[in-house]
């Protein structure tokens, strides 16, 4: 997935392993791709160190394989995407990580990969070890469960098939006023990570070559517009009886209330799901209202992606499905 990602975007990016062994061996299967990469931690010497930092500043090296020695006092604002290649011990490690992508405004990506059992290790590595420099075991034993219950909030966050930006939002004792952003992976189903290294979807929605899974959100407000290589690759456009129904949503929806929705939002309107946003904007009563009761969500997200593919619906803000006769005028 990593070589399939870097590959298939072109700006700069940052991949944060655990450990040295892992970021030399990205760099080198990266470099073997033609993947403009480097290697950095801390016991590299202060005059390479130096070059590699001031080089990617400049554009090259064009992607960091670094444990989390690299990035404090580097201000690239360009960072287009970030890859964690295993767990955060915290959500703040991970904010600090994940935020170092966008900061100029523009869309940035943020992936962590992640197994159970890299879970499981890194607690072995807390217990015992957390806190081990206080003289009172009290004092350690409060340091070592407050290192567990920040690793098992990364944990639960990796997990949820909850809104991403409100978990972490909420986390750092932030609201968010909807359920759903529309932006991060859960609340766009983005597509596979195996499938489209362009558009990683989250975990469990089919097995991972690697075995890991990921967890995938959008460091800034807007997305990556237009359509995933999947569903652009699967030739010429063959009308499905599910189509009728999801074209006749969005493009009712949208006259309803002038804009459209996320991919989730869609797939549960079409299931005929419930909630205070069908209620309030009478989304009931849009015509493909929960016509597809009974279809897999896969199989609707699947024609949603050939529906945009083939210019019947198209991308609008954030990543919202509109009708594609919108994006033409």
């Amino acid at each position: 997935f990593i070589l399939d990602w870097a590959d298939a975007h072109d700006g700069s990016g940052i991949i944060y392993c655990n450990t040295i062994k892992e970021c030399d061996r990205w760099a080198g299967l990266l470099a073997g791709r033609g993947v403009d990469a480097a290697a950095f931690y801390a016991p590299l010497a202060d005059g390479e160190k130096a070059r590699i930092q001031d080089g990617f500043l400049a554009g090259s090296p064009r992607v960091i394989c670094a444990t989390t020695a690299f990035g404090m006092g580097v201000d690239k604002p360009d960072v287009r995407w970030i890859i964690n290649n295993g767990p955060c011990e915290s959500l703040e490690a991970f904010y600090q990580e994940a935020g170092r992508a966008g900061r100029d405004g523009l869309p940035a990506r943020s992936v962590m990969l992640w197994t159970d059992s890299e879970f499981i290790s890194w607690r072995r590595r807390l217990e015992g070890n957390a806190g081990s420099a206080l003289d009172e075991p009290e004092l350690r034993e409060r340091a070592e469960r407050a290192a567990l219950d920040r690793l098992d909030a990364m944990e639960r966050y990796c997990k949820t098939e909850g809104c991403l930006r409100r978990a972490l939002l909420g986390y750092f004792g932030e609201d968010q006023d909807r359920a759903y952003c529309d932006n991060c992976g859960n609340c766009t189903y983005a597509a596979d990570c195996d499938v489209d290294p362009a558009e990683p979807r989250r975990r469990g929605r089919s097995p991972r070559r690697n075995g890991k899974q990921a967890t995938g959100t959008a460091r800034t407000s807007t997305r990556r517009g237009g359509v995933t290589a999947s569903a652009a690759d699967r030739g010429p456009y063959e009308r499905q009886p599910e189509d009728e129904a999801i074209t006749a949503f969005v493009v009712g929806r949208q006259g309803l209330i002038g804009r459209g929705f996320g991919d989730r939002k869609t797939i549960r309107s079409l299931r005929g799901g419930s909630g205070e946003d069908v209620d309030d904007q009478g989304l009931d009563q849009v015509d493909g209202y929960g016509e597809l009761a009974g279809i897999d969500e896969q199989r609707i997200k699947d024609r949603i992606d050939t529906l945009v593919a083939a210019g019947i619906l198209a991308r609008g803000p954030y990543h919202t499905l509109i009708d594609g006769k919108t994006e033409k005028s």
